[in-house]
């Protein structure tokens, strides 16, 4: 909804699955949003060009990916890209506990999201499906305080 509000800015969304990017910016594409998913089958010289041209106003993003991969990584942590950032949105955001021990560790590091991200850039976690122990956990390992969160 936001991206209705702020066309000229870019939400990075961080999926769970790589089928579930490419529908969901496959969707935001049919709503007329420019949309790309990335990670480890797309990233490409092609794909990295794109975005550092900002010719996409959503990313759908693996953990993996955002986290591990140097070069996107540079690229997201850019001024110029920074600048029109909306946030970072943390999709099935449970994933962060109950996968991120052994299935996904990767998502026991998105926390460190906020390591290369001015203090502006929102990060949010959103899940249908948490417990109030699952919703604790991942406050805890996102390092959310009580009063920052909002929860419906």
């Amino acid at each position: 909804m936001p991206l209705l509000l702020h066309k000229e800015h870019i939400p990075v969304i961080i999926s769970p699955l790589k089928g579930l990017e490419e529908e969901q910016a496959a969707q935001f594409r049919q709503w007329g949003i420019q949309s790309a998913d990335v990670n480890e089958d797309t990233y490409d010289e092609h794909l990295h060009k794109e975005l550092n041209e900002q010719k996409y106003n959503a990313i759908f993003a693996s953990p993996e990916i955002v986290i591990k991969n140097p070069r996107l990584k540079g690229l997201l942590c850019s001024p110029a890209f920074q600048r029109r950032m909306l946030g970072y949105i943390i999709n099935e955001a449970h994933c962060i506990s109950q996968w991120g021990r052994d299935f996904r560790p990767a998502y026991s590091q998105v926390d460190q999201l906020r390591s290369f991200l001015p203090l502006n850039i929102p990060v949010y976690a959103t899940s249908a499906t948490m417990t109030p122990n699952v919703l604790a956990d991942v406050r805890s390992k996102l390092h959310i305080e009580f009063e920052d969160q909002v929860v419906n």
